[in-house]
């Protein structure tokens, strides 16, 4: 997993040298399938997606909402908010899974009255690491390190993950990271791939245990049910 904790917003630091000198290929669409807590709704989402406005110029690629279905909170911590977006099969035309995750009482203890005692993280955002397809977000603001971390800059971070960047500080990693994606993904449309298969074109994600693409849903959702298998 990812976890972003306190005081980790950030890919790296920009390098626009670097930036321009790359070629990204032409436009693409990640199609993002929401999901909701109560007390969250579509439009609240949209405006924290709006957060990738200013990367979707840089890089050619855009992220549209092609769902929004409710899925209401069942546990505190991290880990199994994690769990439970990743238990969502990834279906066309999904390419990505994203919940936005309302608080509680239970989260304004962990984020601010704990700390007190023991010096334990709060995560504000994950992306799981077997796939990077399938993450949350603390959609609302409820503990002071939200004043420095606000929901808008972890959705953000968050995106740079589910778009293909795999380790934080790292910005010329994660740049040549989204082009081998788009690459890989033009490569496939070009073979004829997804019409063999009969499936959408897909934008494919990274294994987290090798540096190979998975190109298919089919192929993520396996690696997914052997995550949640291992526990």
């Amino acid at each position: 997993m990812l976890p972003l904790y306190a005081g980790c917003t950030s890919i790296g630091l920009d390098h626009p040298s670097l930036l321009k000198s790359m070629n990204f290929g032409p436009p693409e669409v990640v199609h993002l399938c929401v999901f909701l807590d109560n007390g969250i709704d579509p439009r609240k989402a949209q405006e924290l997606l709006t957060s990738w406005d200013d990367e979707s110029v840089r890089f050619g690629l855009t992220v549209k909402v092609v769902s929004c279905r409710q899925l209401p909170r069942k546990y505190l911590f991290h880990t199994d908010i994690l769990r439970e977006a990743m238990a969502q099969k990834l279906t066309a035309p999904c390419d990505r899974v994203l919940y936005f995750v309302n608080r509680d009482f239970g989260d304004f203890v962990w984020g601010d009255i704990l700390p007190l005692l023991l010096p334990v993280p709060e995560v504000l955002g994950e992306v799981d690491d077997a796939t990077f397809t399938h993450g949350f977000v603390f959609a609302t603001t409820l503990t002071f390190t939200q004043i420095a971390l606000p929901p808008y800059a972890v959705t953000r971070h968050e995106l740079f993950h589910l778009m293909g960047c795999r380790r934080h500080f790292d910005m010329p990693g994660c740049y040549r990271s989204i082009q081998r994606l788009k690459l890989r993904e033009a490569a496939l449309v070009n073979e004829g791939y997804f019409r063999k298969t009969g499936e959408p074109p897909f934008y494919p994600t990274w294994d987290g245990m090798a540096d190979t693409t998975l190109d298919s849903r089919q192929t993520v959702n396996e690696h997914l049910g052997q995550t949640q298998g291992g526990g």
